[in-house]
């Protein structure tokens, strides 16, 4: 799905791209349990998708495990899994985001 926030203000399109950037997340994730580089992957193309997206960097952080219905929370991860995706998010953020500057 496609979405620029900066381009695009209609609220409706942007709560429906953050549906389906969250719902993607967590199925990629839970389908990745137990395989760090496979979960490390998803983080990657997570982020890739938020930032080209335009959404901003708080956003996304909290969209990934802050929010009450978060990939992290969707996911229903292992402890061992969420640490893997939040070192890898932490680890990400900042190249990608960068990029996206």
């Amino acid at each position: 799905m496609k979405f620029d926030a900066r381009k695009d203000h209609d609220p409706q399109k942007r709560d429906a791209f953050i549906e389906w950037l969250v719902t993607e997340a967590a199925s990629g994730l839970q389908q990745s349990a137990g395989i760090p580089e496979a979960l490390r992957a998803v983080v990657f193309l997570y982020l890739h998708r938020a930032y080209e997206a335009g959404l901003g960097a708080d956003l996304v952080c909290d969209l990934l495990g802050i929010t009450q219905h978060s990939v992290l929370v969707r996911a229903n991860l292992s402890e061992t899994d969420q640490l893997t995706v939040l070192d890898a998010f932490e680890v990400l953020d900042p190249i990608i985001a960068a990029a996206y500057q």
